[in-house]
């Protein structure tokens, strides 16, 4: 991890906590059945989370739930993002989309953030400032992710045994919110 990183980290941190506690969004339960549109959020830099994106993704298309995906990639990956973008019609941020204080520069990503998503899906399984800052600020009714890597901003959390793929975090998360029911 380069000097640039952890500073941006440190930083951010701090600023995007603040940010968080200030940021007011209608917190509101839904389900797939509810659900109208969906944000997912993962790292790209893992196979197996890309793959599982792509996945839910399409599930969710096939229930016609309008989905809008973003990955994380690392900076020298980021000059192909307009190949993966194309191929697989999903969005790509890296870390050069944060400036020194940790902050969202990038306008594609600060629309991700202010999207009002009925249900923000983060699939990433390390930690990952520059995710969970996205996950911190987005304007999502609800928030649903791993406690493993929850940093306060989850309104609907799974707790998974290691070692476990991501897979089978998406099919909990099929299951549970299929079977959820809202008022």
């Amino acid at each position: 991890m380069g000097i640039t990183t952890i500073i941006k980290s440190a930083i951010g941190q701090y600023t995007v906590k603040r940010k968080a506690q200030n940021l007011i969004r209608q917190k509101r339960y839904y389900n797939f059945e509810s659900a109208k549109s969906i944000g997912i959020i993962f790292d790209a830099t893992n196979t197996d989370n890309y793959s599982g994106a792509r996945f839910l993704s399409k599930y969710l298309n096939e229930r016609k739930i309008k989905c809008n995906s973003l990955g994380f990639l690392k900076p020298h990956d980021i000059s192909d993002e307009s190949s993966l973008s194309l191929l697989s019609g999903f969005s790509f941020f890296s870390e050069k989309d944060f400036n020194i204080f940790g902050n969202i520069k990038n306008p594609l990503v600060q629309q991700f953030c202010k999207n009002q998503f009925n249900i923000l899906i983060d699939l990433h399984t390390k930690s990952n400032y520059f995710i969970e800052a996205i996950v911190a600020l987005s304007d999502a009714s609800m928030k649903v992710g791993l406690k493993s890597v929850d940093k306060g901003y989850y309104d609907f959390i799974f707790e998974m045994n290691e070692p476990f793929l991501v897979e089978e975090l998406i099919e909990q998360i099929k299951i549970y919110l299929n079977q959820i029911k809202t008022s």
